[in-house]
């Protein structure tokens, strides 16, 4: 997911990511995913450089939260993204947030 700071330098300390209610592909509890930021010096600006990782233990349902990242960018936009490790179906989806408000914008 791409993101644009409202100013710079940006440190970019975390996320959070919606794997759903277990239901699909499940069960996937204590699988691991890694988090990822790239920057967005790709070409036309599609992610670049990445900036910074961590590995994630998915220990809950619903929103899994990630606040030790530490990805300094001093203009433009970055990318924060999931990477699987594992091999499906034993590992965490990214999931669809049906809460109001957020309905249909968390992809």
């Amino acid at each position: 997911m791409k993101f644009t700071p409202n100013g710079y330098p940006a440190t970019i300390i975390g996320g959070r990511f919606y794997v759903g209610d277990g239901s699909f592909p499940g069960p996937f509890l204590n699988s691991e995913f890694s988090v990822v930021v790239y920057d967005d010096d790709g070409t036309d600006g599609m992610p670049g450089t990445m900036l910074d990782s961590a590995g994630v233990t998915v220990n809950n349902y619903g929103w899994v939260d990630v606040d030790w990242l530490g990805a300094m960018i001093m203009d433009g936009d970055f990318y924060l993204a999931m990477w699987q490790t594992g091999n499906a179906p034993n590992v965490a989806p990214i999931g669809i947030d049906t809460d109001l408000p957020t309905y249909y914008k968390s992809y």
